[in-house]
């Protein structure tokens, strides 16, 4: 999991179970929580205030969560909500991994390159009626991963 830094000056809001906040000026705000001891960071995908602290405020239920049956829950309404979000065109995978910020942050340019490059790859040994993110299966990494 990548890091999530902040800047002392940007904003920064306490919730009971951690603090939503900005990475950088006009960016999207962050909710960083932690369950069983481990911190987690999630991007609210906003860079409005209100609405930031509205979404962070939607997942404290889960956060708070104390047993199994009550997290089910909560991941079935998750699921319906992310049946609602717009595909991913593939032309767009490496632009939305690289301004993540949870991604892998490699030590070397060299490193990074070979992630681009071994994305690369991957995208030409897909069959050409793939064009969005949501279209590529397991089967698709396992054919792949089979292939190197």
């Amino acid at each position: 999991m990548g890091k999530c830094k902040m800047d002392s000056d940007l904003h920064r809001i306490k919730l009971d179970k951690g603090p939503v906040y900005q990475t950088s000026r006009g960016g999207n705000y962050y909710f960083r929580y932690q369950v069983r001891g481990e911190r987690k960071c999630v991007s609210l995908k906003t860079a409005n205030r209100e609405e930031a602290i509205r979404k962070a405020k939607e997942l404290l239920p889960t956060v708070q969560a104390t047993n199994l049956e009550i997290i089910a829950t909560h991941v079935k309404v998750a699921r319906k909500l992310a049946a609602q979000t717009k595909s991913l065109p593939i032309s767009e995978i490496w632009k939305t991994y690289s301004e993540h910020p949870q991604r892998a942050l490699p030590a070397t340019v060299r490193e990074q390159l070979s992630y681009k490059a071994t994305l690369a790859e991957f995208l030409r040994f897909l069959d050409s009626r793939i064009t969005q993110f949501s279209q590529i299966t397991e089967t698709h990494v396992i054919k792949f991963a089979d292939y190197l």
